[in-house]
């Protein structure tokens, strides 16, 4: 695969990042460039967003027990070190609830779950990657979900929220 070169970049709410130099996107990206990014304006708190899908050698029984019992509190002991304000996991239910409701949009199969982490702001997200407790972390997460994920089918994002309605 060919690497990838970019010059700027935009927050999810649109605002530009200046890139300080030109660099190669591979997946070590934000660990090894996120530290250099400067920022013209800042979005108000960032999340990030993981569709998950089950590593193929666990059964769904065995992939929610490992994700809630071992890796939620592994996550959340690196809470503080992730500079993270809140970290949620939603596991799917309900599969002829989904099966209908797939058929009906004509989508494809559904995650297994969704994980969100929050962060007051960009900049606590760039800085706690900075430190080495921050990479360090990041990099057993990592390791950890290579477990009990299937990497290759799944998907990370960041997010700004944009709420439409709060009953």
């Amino acid at each position: 695969m060919p690497k990838l070169s970019l010059t700027n970049l935009a927050l999810p709410c649109g605002r530009p990042i200046l890139y300080r130099k030109k660099a190669p996107l591979d997946k070590h990206f934000f660990l090894t460039y996120a530290p250099r990014l400067s920022i013209k304006k800042t979005c108000s708190m960032i999340k990030f967003v993981y569709c998950v899908r089950r590593h193929p050698s666990l059964t769904p029984e065995a992939f929610r027990k490992y994700w809630v019992e071992r890796h939620g509190p592994y996550v959340a002991s690196f809470a503080t070190a992730l500079k993270a304000r809140r970290y949620v996991q939603s596991h799917t239910v309900g599969d002829e609830l989904n099966s209908i409701v797939r058929q009906l949009r004509g989508t494809t199969e559904p995650y297994d779950g969704i994980t969100e982490i929050w962060w007051d702001s960009i900049e606590d997200l760039i800085a706690a990657n900075s430190t080495p407790e921050g990479q360090k972390a990041n990099q057993l997460l990592a390791q950890d979900e290579a477990r009990f994920v299937d990497l290759s089918k799944s998907c990370v994002f960041f997010t700004e929220e944009h709420t439409v309605f709060d009953r």
